[in-house]
């Protein structure tokens, strides 16, 4: 039997390159990091650097607990000091409360009467400073009492466990009446049968931590232009919803493809939501293509025609696709 290590040493020596490809060693040496050297002294600028003249800054108001009744919330204190705008509590937005989420609808943009995670926003301050803002938080007052909570996974499933969510804002789940937000059953052919003819059958509980793969929040993303030598970033275009790739035609002409425009991660049935933006030098804007699903790259080809990949992932395998769209 060759082992790994063995078998990479013998693939080196077939490509004729030396088979510890690290010579001595690098313990104790220096690695170079792309980089690095301007995060570490500061140099290096990032999205949240960026300034935007006129924009106004916020920021979240929270209680320490991570289960509350919100009794009341007294904004007179943060409203009197210089540079606020605005503090928005729940009696500011519609009711009922707007929710997103990104797989499932459940979460209050304000905490709506209660609070049910540490760090579930209660309010939001509006300042023309961040510091104005973060200081107006500090000064809203609010006026909650503790609730026991779940805390772990074994006390949100025992039986009359406090609910994380209101059942209500799942009408008719099965589910609603307790902490388990879905539940599913995969099984490939006579599970039954096969077990009846086998030697030998595993049975185990698997776990896994939270995964977590990216934001799908309308209008937050943006195209940004970057100056090598300068390291200025500067915005191009924005209020996109999950850019998989931009390009350019031979008049100047950006096109940006989004892989979907809904909110959350989308049912199959609105799949169908992503498309190609033209933007001019001007800013003019244009759809080129709707109606894809789940595109994942995009590229002018050598005869001035566009290519795009389609149904480029979260579909079974056979069914991608690339279109070829004349944009002229």
């Amino acid at each position: 039997m060759t082992t790994a290590p063995e078998r990479a040493i013998e693939q080196r020596d077939e490509l004729g390159l030396p088979a510890d490809p690290f010579g001595s060693g690098q313990v104790g040496k220096p690695v170079l990091r792309y980089g690095g050297g301007d995060r570490a002294s500061g140099a290096q600028r990032f999205v949240a650097d960026l300034a935007f003249p006129g924009a106004l800054q916020v920021a979240l108001v929270t209680v320490p607990v991570g289960c509350a009744d919100v009794l009341g919330i007294d904004t007179t204190a943060a409203r009197a000091i210089p540079g606020v705008v605005d503090v928005v509590t729940p009696a500011d937005l519609p009711s009922p409360m707007p929710r997103f989420g990104v797989s499932h609808l459940d979460r209050p943009v304000l905490a709506d009467g209660r609070v049910n995670y540490h760090g579930e926003p209660v309010a939001a301050v509006v300042a023309e400073t961040a510091d104005a803002a973060h200081a107006a938080a500090r000064a809203v007052v609010v006026d909650h009492r503790e609730l026991p909570g779940v805390y772990s996974l074994d006390a949100a499933l025992a039986d009359g466990a406090h609910l994380v969510q209101d059942p209500s804002i799942r009408p008719g789940h099965a589910l609603a009446d307790t902490n388990v937000l879905e539940e599913a059953h995969y099984a490939w052919g006579d599970v039954d049968a096969e077990e009846q003819r086998t030697d030998v059958v595993v049975e185990n509980t698997y776990t896994f931590p939270m995964v977590t793969h990216f934001p799908i929040e309308p209008g937050s993303s943006n195209v940004y232009r970057l100056n090598p030598r300068t390291g200025e970033i500067t915005i191009v275009a924005s209020g996109f919803t999950t850019i998989e790739g931009i390009d350019f035609d031979r008049r100047g002409n950006l096109y940006v493809l989004e892989s979907m425009t809904l909110p959350g991660f989308p049912t199959p049935a609105e799949a169908e939501s992503g498309k190609i933006t033209r933007v001019s030098p001007s800013g003019d804007r244009d759809t080129v293509l709707a109606g894809l699903s789940f595109p994942s790259a995009m590229k002018f080809g050598p005869d001035g025609k566009l290519y795009i990949s389609n149904l480029g992932f979260a579909a079974p395998p056979g069914v991608g696709q690339i279109l070829r769209v004349d944009v002229q």
